[in-house]
């Protein structure tokens, strides 16, 4: 039986034929198909049409072909696109739900038509694909082609992940042109072809979440043999911005993680943003909380139609709490988690010391790690209860049968650890506290803030100075763990809070670690180091660091990152040298030059930083800082060879660069001497350029403010050219209005 036979038999109901539809409208074309929106005639629902060119399917072809079909048909997700139908003969079609939106990427680079995403919206989003991916890896389905172009928007900006196997139509041949393409989102161990798993969606996840963070492309401009070597070889990834939510920069790192098996799963991701542990900035909290709800109602509907059969035999409104908590013991049947629920919403004070004996007795079955974790949730949530729970819980020594070492439920654990460890700061010895330390490489931060509650709890630790050394022994593991950065701040906060000796030798670690020649412990060591004031390179060892290629990148990372550090004389001309290859050395200046002595330190090399040595738009973006911070501009713009930077950022077309040169000479108090040192090199005439040629109003505002600002000073013959603008100036009251006042003051005869 051949594999159309078996997608015959196993997927009969799908099986349609394209006369079954009337196309109205193409929306999409690429080397192996097109995409045509089109209307079911039998039901006027309106669905997307992919059909392929080959007249014959075989091979790799068929094969694919059956695996998307397969994958759709099996999508019981809301996050997951459904089938709709699919043909066994010439023409082959797949038909799916028609998503009216568009994809992500369009969305985050405002195509024409692609909505606006609020941050409400972006973390529904990523709430959404995580549960997607969840759901399809459970289904021991790996889609290993996930990305922001294979992510639909639908009527609500849910998301709908699609494009499981069959080759990609829509308008990706014309993407990968402007070199957008999978390379962008391909975590290294498929660069390398090596043996992979579920984890290489895990990494496409977080470069997805730094999109929808930046809004911006993934190493932009990169071909795919630029990203394989700085991903593989240099553990580059996307610069995460200043002021990104740590919760949310700590997911992404741990996502992106260079060691697949570090990297978390999506129930772990999952449940992080459910319980608002990740969002983004200025997301709706009760509109996000109402999503969450819809989602589980969701869930429900769906364990409903895989299972009426046991449902209708369980009606927990007739059970008591006593039926309900000895149905615990009963963890592998399927409405497991729906009695779990009913027991935390229903238990009472009397039915603790019932309810922990139960658990206690599960755990002795040695149930897997899946059912154990949802039993310490629930012994969580009834923990917050009262204190009562609390005692309860401890009396029922139940924490002996934990797994501790186990990461799959640490997190749950640590949930829990919240409620417990203020009354009995004492319940974790040393020992399992090493070994708690040991293995949950993937949530250390949680570890060290677990370890921090039980040293600086009001009881007081018993074992402190035994646990303090533990500590001590572990800061060059803690430090190499991706999270590090949240680790170090409750390391801080710990020996800051306990003082003394304590303090000093905390200092001491982390000052020999970064002089060790231990190249892995002084990179791990720099990548945290912006999160603590304990400690900071002495200027010999920052040179000795950044000369070095092998700790260069996690020094400029430092640097990008710690606010207002002063750096000398020598360290600027360092960092000068490195700007030539390296723009995260341009990234660093800049952000250093919060630092006054450190800007006067940049400043004093002006003549460089302009020079057709230094990158253009680096130069803008340290410019903009040494202007807005420190009022430089007026002898920036004083000073010669400026007029010749413009023109370089003006020809390099970005918009955003050409609005902040247009900010600095409004912010500069011109006078006419700027004027006259910008009226040469050609710098009006391509500012002029640039406007004629750019539809966007903000643009050609921007401009002629910029002409008429210059013009009240000093006349140049290349003003003439501004006649042109009359012709391509758009309707708008406000910019008429400045251009009409830039032709006052040009001369008769104009």
């Amino acid at each position: 039986m051949d594999n159309f036979e078996l997608l015959e038999q196993e997927l009969s109901k799908y099986i349609v034929k394209i006369d079954d539809y009337a196309k109205t409208k193409s929306i999409g074309k690429g080397g192996y198909g097109k995409v045509d929106i089109a209307i079911d005639q039998k039901t006027g629902k309106k669905v997307a049409i992919k059909e392929l060119f080959l007249t014959k399917l075989e091979g790799r072809q068929l094969k694919l072909y059956c695996r998307e079909t397969r994958i759709l048909a099996k999508c019981n997700s809301m996050f997951l696109l459904h089938l709709n139908g699919f043909s066994t003969t010439h023409p082959y079609i797949i038909v799916t739900d028609y998503i009216e939106n568009g994809s992500l990427f369009d969305a985050l680079h405002h195509k024409n038509g692609a909505p606006q995403l609020t941050p409400t919206n972006k973390t529904i989003i990523a709430t959404g694909i995580a549960h997607g991916m969840m759901c399809l890896h459970k289904m021991g389905i790996m889609h290993r082609d996930l990305k922001s172009l294979n992510i639909l928007l639908d009527q609500n900006l849910y998301p709908k992940i699609c494009d499981f196997g069959i080759s990609r139509f829509k308008n990706e041949d014309t993407v990968q042109t402007n070199q957008i393409g999978t390379p962008h989102w391909m975590a290294p161990e498929l660069f390398e072809s090596k043996e992979y798993n579920y984890k290489v969606d895990v990494h496409a996840f977080a470069i997805i979440l730094w999109e929808l963070l930046t809004e911006q492309t993934p190493f932009r401009g990169k071909n795919a043999m630029q990203i394989m070597t700085e991903v593989t070889r240099l553990g580059e990834r996307p610069f995460i911005p200043k002021g990104t939510p740590t919760p949310l920069s700590d997911l992404m790192k741990l996502c992106w993680y260079q060691t697949p098996n570090e990297r978390p799963n999506f129930q772990q991701i999952y449940k992080l943003f459910k319980e608002k542990k990740i969002m983004f900035a200025g997301t709706d909290e009760e509109a996000f909380s109402k999503f969450i709800q819809i989602i589980e109602i969701e869930e429900e509907n769906s364990k409903r139609e895989k299972l009426p059969d046991i449902l209708e035999k369980v009606d927990h409104s007739e059970e008591t709490i006593d039926d309900l908590i000895e149905l615990i013991r009963k963890f592998k049947r399927e409405t497991f988690d729906i009695t779990l629920n009913n027991i935390v919403t229903r238990i009472t004070p009397d039915k603790y010391q019932s309810f922990f004996t139960k658990v206690q007795n599960v755990l002795l079955k040695n149930p897997p790690f899946t059912v154990i974790s949802k039993v310490i949730d629930a012994c969580a949530q009834i923990c917050a209860k009262d204190t009562k729970a609390v005692h309860e819980f401890v009396s029922a020594d139940i924490l002996q049968h934990i797994p501790l070492g186990e990461p799959d439920i640490f997190i749950s654990f640590s949930l829990l650890c919240e409620y417990v460890i203020p009354l009995y700061p004492n319940i974790l010895s040393v020992d399992q506290l090493r070994l708690i330390i040991g293995r949950n490489p993937l949530f250390m931060s949680k570890v060290v803030q677990l370890i921090s509650s039980i040293l600086l709890s009001d009881k007081g630790a018993k074992d402190k100075n035994e646990i303090i050394n533990l500590l001590f022994q572990s800061i060059p593991t803690i430090i190499e763990k991706q999270d590090s950065g949240k680790s170090i701040k409750y390391l801080s906060n710990i020996f800051t809070t306990l003082n003394g000796s304590y303090l000093e030798r905390y200092k001491d670690i982390l000052s020999q670690l970064l002089k060790s020649g231990d190249i892995r412990r002084v990179n791990a060591l720099y990548n945290c180091l912006h999160n603590t004031d304990d400690i900071s390179p002495s200027e010999d060892l920052l040179i000795k660091h950044l000369e070095n290629p092998d700790t260069m990148k996690a020094a400029l990372l430092y640097l990008r990152e710690t606010n207002s550090t002063l750096l000398s004389n020598n360290v600027v001309t360092m960092l000068f040298n490195l700007c030539i290859n390296k723009y995260s050395a341009i990234l660093a200046i800049a952000n250093c030059c919060d630092n006054p002595e450190t800007a006067k330190n940049v400043f004093q090399k002006l003549d460089l930083l302009i020079s057709d040595k230094f990158d253009a738009i680096g130069a803008i973006h340290i410019l903009t800082v040494l202007s807005e911070r420190h009022g430089y501009a007026h002898q920036i713009l004083q000073t010669k060879g400026i007029d010749q930077l413009f023109v370089r950022v003006l020809k390099d077309r970005r918009l955003q660069s050409i609005s902040t040169i247009i900010q600095l000479i409004a912010n500069s108090n011109v006078d006419n001497s700027i004027a006259v040192n910008l009226e040469s090199n050609n710098f009006i005439k391509e500012l002029i350029n640039y406007a004629t040629n750019e539809e966007s109003q903000a643009s050609q505002y921007a401009v002629v403010t910029c002409l008429d600002l210059l013009a009240g000073f000093n006349y140049t013959e290349d003003f003439k050219l501004a006649k042109s603008l009359s012709r391509t100036i758009n309707d708008d009251n406000k910019v008429q209005l400045i251009y009409s006042s830039f032709l006052s003051k040009m001369p008769e005869g104009f």
